[in-house]
């Protein structure tokens, strides 16, 4: 089952990453850039796979990308 990573803006101006069902933010950032950069990171690591939705300031669902499964390097 894919992880989904939300980019939320925050009412102080930041910008949030969380895990859905998370209570609190994996990370947050001063610039919406970042934080969408940090959340393809963590969708990218995720072993299921991961998907990314980026919300604007009024919480609307701007875009959503999806990464595939992560393969385990052979031993």
């Amino acid at each position: 089952m894919s992880v989904k990573y939300h980019v939320i803006a925050w009412l102080n101006g930041t910008w949030r990453v969380r895990r859905s069902g998370a209570k609190r933010a994996t990370s947050v950032h001063y610039k919406r850039t970042e934080a969408i950069e940090k959340a393809r990171k963590l969708a990218k690591k995720d072993l299921t796979g991961g998907t990314v939705v980026i919300h604007g300031v009024d919480g609307t669902v701007k875009s959503s990308t999806t990464y595939g499964k992560r393969s385990l390097p052979s031993a």
